[in-house]
């Protein structure tokens, strides 16, 4: 089943299950204003973000149905507290287009929701 879901003031709805790849490609990163760069998707591994091009290492990511499982550091983004899920994002014909990633602040407990799509 498949839930709508306000994000960048465009509706998303939640891949199904079924649909478990994430394409090869550049995602520009916000947290809500804020540009927090690009991460780099590449044949089941990602490096990023990085806001200037230039990508450090290259981590493994593992794909759970909907969910992203990081095999490694997310730079900037998981600095501020653990990550608690990260959710592909896709449009209504099925095609994917992005993810978020939600962390939990070590000093508030607040929950905050970086976006990350792939440019048009």
């Amino acid at each position: 089943m498949l839930r709508l879901l306000p994000t960048l003031s465009l509706a998303w709805l939640a891949v199904p299950a079924a649909a478990q790849s994430l394409p090869d490609g550049l995602y520009n990163c916000w947290i809500s204003n804020m540009n927090l760069g690009q991460i780099a998707i590449q044949g089941g591994a990602y490096s990023g973000p990085a806001s200037d091009g230039n990508f450090e290492g290259a981590y493994p990511l593992t794909i759970d149905g909907p969910t992203i499982i990081w095999g490694g550091p997310l730079g900037g983004v998981s600095a501020t507290g653990p990550i608690v899920s990260t959710m592909i994002k896709g449009q209504a014909d099925g095609a994917v287009s992005g993810f978020d990633i939600t962390l939990q602040s070590n000093e508030s407990g607040n929950f905050q929701t970086v976006t990350c799509y792939a440019p048009a």
